[in-house]
């Protein structure tokens, strides 16, 4: 070894000593730390073997998880990846080991290794970003041994399976694997198009690996034959009495709330026995409701819409779908668009569409308007949500919307062009109320006869990059904005507005609506901090077009 700090000279020997981990970083290169630019050079080449990464591993787990990346993991793969020949059985580069797509079933000693490599890399990847992160002050290291972070068993234990079963010459579908490899088998098949393809042989892997995870209690697995059993699939076919029995267990045993929303449409449709069992449906639907999961919501508001096991009670079926509309519009406001709204909103339509007759306190309103704005509400964020992100009910979804707006329109007045007057602020209220701890801006424009208003929501925090959209209805137009901004139009005949707040941006956080007692004024007060920083009258505003 030459004694110029910056380069270092290694013999095969000594190469293969580092391979196998009988010598360290530290050892080679005293106090040079491992990112350190160094003319490394090497005697020749050393191809590392399986038998190298099996001592390397045994010879890791005696040493702190520190010391194991500083003296071992990061000088491998900064000066000596290419001299262990490991670019030729793995990716060219180290550094993309942790991104790389190893091989879910290792069959040949390169394969394992390459396995090996991906686990290591991406748990270390990990470890030391968090680290830095912290500014030093995440324990990880400190707190647990380099078997614990890096499962340096369960790795030696592949590498004795491997070997054994070379060794017996084993059938692939009578070779060992550890779970790790068995879990990402099956997650890496578990699509009906995918299993259908498989050939006999990794059918019969599949079928075992799951069988064997499932017995051990492996979350994944039984909730992978759970949904196969209530859907069926090419290995599993549709039992829904199996389906049951694992979706209890992922329930009891791993507190996974969906498996209480399957149940619950297992009794309510009488999937086990064509008999519907509501008493059951309703304890699971209301358990699934404590994981905040929608679908169970929507059908508990059924129950109670009809009167299903519990008594007919349209006030709460209302509750529970409009307590999840507004949750769900906020979230899909707030940037979530793949969450349910559109199907909140339809839900929130076909309420009263469909009991429009038994609605209390609906003898004074058109049922039909107040479902036709939440109709073109969902209609909106569908085709903003299948634009980004497509589910396969998308298109479904969007033809029962169009159905649920051809009905509703057949019952309200018709449509209007480009503007409506209206003395109600509604929009106005619904567009701040929905985030209402943004801050927004007043631009008011005056013309001869009325002035333009228009009020745009500001940044809700500075680490975002654009102020949160509101999904905005607009029924007698028959439109659906989603913006960040509202605009209308005050006459001058029916309002005034003080030239101290004309042609200039107003900023504000809260709106207030006061009602004069004996006219038809409607006083808007716009406050920044309970500061009133505007304010003007008007009998009626005019709404634009969007």
């Amino acid at each position: 070894m030459s004694m110029d700090p910056e380069e270092l000279f290694l013999t095969i020997d000594k190469l293969e000593d580092f391979a196998c981990l009988r010598i360290t970083w530290s050892e080679l290169c005293g106090n040079i730390p491992p990112m350190t630019d160094m003319n490394v050079t090497c005697e020749a080449p050393y191809p590392m073997t399986l038998e190298d990464l099996s001592e390397a591993l045994e010879n890791a787990s005696s040493l702190p998880p520190a010391q194991f990346l500083l003296d071992w993991w990061i000088p491998l793969g900064k000066h000596f990846y290419e001299a262990l020949c490991l670019n030729e059985i793995m990716v060219p580069v180290f550094d993309e080991l942790a991104d790389a797509s190893e091989p879910d079933l290792p069959l040949t000693a390169e394969d394992l290794m390459f396995w090996i490599f991906v686990i290591i890399a991406r748990e270390a990847d990990m470890i030391i970003e968090d680290f830095f992160k912290s500014n030093g002050r995440d324990t990880v290291l400190v707190d647990n041994t380099t078997n614990d972070l890096f499962n340096i068993d369960g790795l030696l234990t592949q590498i004795n399976y491997f070997e054994e079963d070379e060794e017996d010459e084993l059938p692939l579908t009578e070779r060992h694997f550890i779970p790790e490899i068995k879990e990402g088998f099956i997650v890496h098949r578990d699509n009906q198009l995918v299993i259908s393809d498989l050939t006999k042989e990794n059918k019969l892997l599949f079928r075992r690996f799951a069988d064997e995870l499932a017995e051990s209690g492996n979350f994944v697995a039984i909730k992978l034959k759970a949904y196969a059993y209530f859907s069926g699939n090419p290995i599993y076919g549709q039992n829904y009495a199996k389906a049951e029995a694992l979706l209890k267990r992922l329930l009891v045993e791993f507190n996974f709330g969906y498996a209480a929303n399957t149940l619950g449409y297992i009794y309510f449709d009488g999937k086990i026995d064509g008999v519907p069992d509501y008493e059951k449906a309703y304890f699971y639907f209301s358990a699934a409701t404590l994981f905040d999961i929608a679908e169970s919501r929507f059908k508990l508001a059924e129950m109670y819409m009809k009167g299903l096991y519990i008594s007919r009670d349209t006030d709460m079926a209302y509750n529970l779908i409009n307590n999840l509309y507004n949750d769900e519009r906020f979230r899909f406001e707030k940037g979530n668009i793949s969450n349910y709204f559109p199907e909140t909103a339809y839900r929130m339509a076909m309420f009263f569409l469909s009991g429009k007759d038994s609605i209390p306190r609906s003898e004074s309103v058109n049922i039909y308007g107040i479902a036709y704005k939440y109709l073109l509400e969902a209609r909106c964020a569908a085709l903003i949500r299948a634009g980004q992100n497509r589910r396969p009910g998308d298109d479904a979804l969007l033809a029962d919307i169009d159905r649920a707006i051809k009905i509703a329109s057949e019952n309200i007045p018709p449509l209007l062009g480009d503007t409506y007057v209206t003395q109600a602020a509604n929009l106005i209220i619904e567009f701040i109320r929905s985030h209402s701890n943004c801050l927004y801006k007043l631009h008011i424009k005056e013309f001869k006869k009325m002035y333009k208003v228009t009020i745009t929501r500001q940044f809700e925090s500075l680490d975002q990059e654009h102020p949160a959209r509101s999904v905005i209805s607009h029924p007698w137009f028959g439109t659906c904005d989603y913006s960040d901004s509202i605009t209308f139009k005050v006459s001058k005949e029916s309002g005034f507005i003080h030239e101290d707040f004309l042609k200039k941006d107003i900023l504000f956080n809260a709106f207030n609506l006061e009602e004069t007692p004996g006219d038809d004024m409607m006083e808007m007060i716009f406050l920044n901090y309970d500061q009133i920083v505007a304010a003007f009258s008007t009998k009626d505003i005019i709404l634009i077009r969007p």
